[in-house]
């Protein structure tokens, strides 16, 4: 049980990282405040996706 929960966390990881990414990337492509917001929200993403890493490699 306890490897199909890491292994689903994993996966959710993963997702929220190229979700971030992508926010990041197609945020680039808008000009104005709601292509800023794009980008800060893909950056908020991956530090959170750093975050979680950092937290379980200590």
């Amino acid at each position: 049980m306890e490897y199909r929960v890491k292994r689903l966390l994993g996966i959710l990881y993963l997702a929220l990282f190229l979700l971030s990414c992508y926010l990041v990337l197609s945020g680039q492509r808008s000009i104005g405040y709601t292509g800023v917001g794009t980008m800060m929200l893909g950056l908020i993403g991956i530090l959170l996706s750093l975050w979680g890493y950092n937290i379980r490699n200590r």
